[in-house]
């Protein structure tokens, strides 16, 4: 499947997928900082080690695949039904990458 290889999310996971289907880095950005969280209170260690690891992968996509040159999480999808920022820097994904990032580097520890 092309979203998992891609590791973004599309805009609605009940979206047609096409090849003018929007992806979400700013809802790819907050499900990465939900896995990463979940890692660090699942009771079953292989579990937690496979959310970190999805959670670290997706975070690596976003940050190479994602950021503009000025290190701004760029193609966020708000609303594309309503053609309200479907393919911008939306603050929240932003936040929610800057989160995962620091924690993954050990540099934030994430309340959980």
């Amino acid at each position: 499947m092309q979203a998992i290889s891609h590791r973004v999310a599309y805009w609605d996971f009940n979206a047609p997928v096409t090849p003018e289907t929007k992806r979400d880095t700013s809802g790819t950005a907050i499900a990465a900082a939900a896995l990463l969280k979940l890692s660090q209170i699942h009771p079953d260690a292989n579990k937690a080690a496979t959310y970190r690891d999805t959670a670290e992968a997706t975070a690596r996509s976003l940050v190479e695949r994602h950021l503009n040159s000025m290190g701004i999480l760029a193609d966020g999808c708000f609303d594309p039904k309503n053609g309200t920022a479907v393919s911008n820097e939306l603050i929240w994904g932003d936040y929610f990458l800057f989160e995962t990032v620091a924690t993954i580097n050990g540099k934030l520890h994430s309340p959980v």
